[in-house]
């Protein structure tokens, strides 16, 4: 079975770094990236297109909730 893909976009050091090491240490999950930011991710999500991405709402500049809002339109993401 093919790993499951996961992308972490979280603002927090401490918090990315646990989420981080969590989906490393699953044998399920594969590690796709890690952004700070929206617009971090946005500059490259059509590159990567994981399966699922784990989201922090309350990011600086965009924020999670304008994310989920456009991501039917990946151009207006970024």
């Amino acid at each position: 079975m093919k790993p499951i893909t996961v992308c972490i976009v979280e603002d927090d050091k401490e918090i990315a770094a646990s989420l981080k090491q969590i989906v490393e240490s699953s044998p399920q999950l594969a590690f796709a990236g890690l952004f700070g930011s929206i617009e971090a991710y946005g500059k490259v999500i059509s590159e990567i297109l994981p399966d699922v991405v784990v989201l922090d709402i309350g990011l600086p500049g965009k924020s999670g909730i304008e994310f989920l809002r456009n991501s039917r339109n990946i151009s207006q993401i970024g």
